[in-house]
């Protein structure tokens, strides 16, 4: 089955959400993550919550700022470049 990026946003979004960002900070699929200090740290702990929660590998070396800046460019990239996992 191929990865919903819905759910993928939606995934990060609350995983933002709940982990990291300081109450009440607003966060849409288009809010661009470095602005609220969101570091390549918390970009690695979001695709393991991914794989954590919805079993979706994304290899590390392709989580680039390019494919990250946003929640909704990470959830493209992670359905584009996610693997399950068996």
């Amino acid at each position: 089955m191929a990865a919903n990026p819905d759910i993928i946003q939606n995934t990060l979004l609350a995983y933002l959400s709940e982990h990291v960002l300081a109450e009440g900070v607003t966060i849409t699929p288009e809010t661009d993550l470095p602005s609220l200090d969101v570091d390549s740290v918390t970009i690695v702990e979001m695709a393991m919550h991914l794989e954590e929660r919805l079993g979706i590998e994304i290899p590390v070396n392709l989580l680039t700022p390019e494919h990250t800046r946003t929640v909704s460019a990470f959830a493209a990239h992670a359905v584009q470049h996610g693997k399950p996992l068996r």
